[in-house]
């Protein structure tokens, strides 16, 4: 008995023919969008930490740092909107200030509200400085009458 053994239609006449199978491209295939969309996904979020990080709340600092630049410390409360200290920056914004003489030697606490409207609600946030102004104290002068 003979057995006799052809050669594959793939190799003939001493060559071999490699390919890829279509389980082999499909793996790749999937490997591929795997990486696309994690790759999306991360392009994603970073865009979208970007545009949070550009959006602008009112701040109590823009108003002390207002405060500040103009020196007037006098005992009593103020409000209004972001219109006085930054025009159309924050229109749907209001902020209140209460200045107060906690010492003799010139040393005030002023304390900011600043409300902001978002939808329907009202969002307060709050902060509390403390400023000095030289020749304060008693109503602008030294205690017990003094001047200099």
């Amino acid at each position: 008995m003979r057995i006799s053994v052809h050669p594959s239609p793939r190799a003939t006449h001493g060559e071999s023919a490699s390919a890829f199978t279509l389980i082999e491209v499909m793996i790749a295939i999937l490997v591929f969008f795997l990486v696309s969309f994690s790759v999306l996904e991360v392009i994603t979020v970073g865009l979208g930490a970007a545009r949070s990080l550009q959006i602008q709340h009112p701040d109590a600092g823009i108003l002390a740092a207002h405060l500040s630049l103009t020196n007037r410390l006098e005992e009593g409360s103020d409000s209004g909107d972001f219109d006085d200290v930054e025009p159309g920056a924050f229109p749907s914004c209001r902020w209140e200030r209460n200045i107060m003489e906690v010492s003799s030697n010139g040393l005030y606490q002023v304390d900011f509200l600043v409300i902001e409207k978002v939808g329907r609600k009202q969002v307060p946030s709050t902060m509390s400085i403390l400023m000095y102004r030289q020749g304060g104290g008693m109503r602008g002068g030294f205690p017990g009458g003094r001047s200099r």
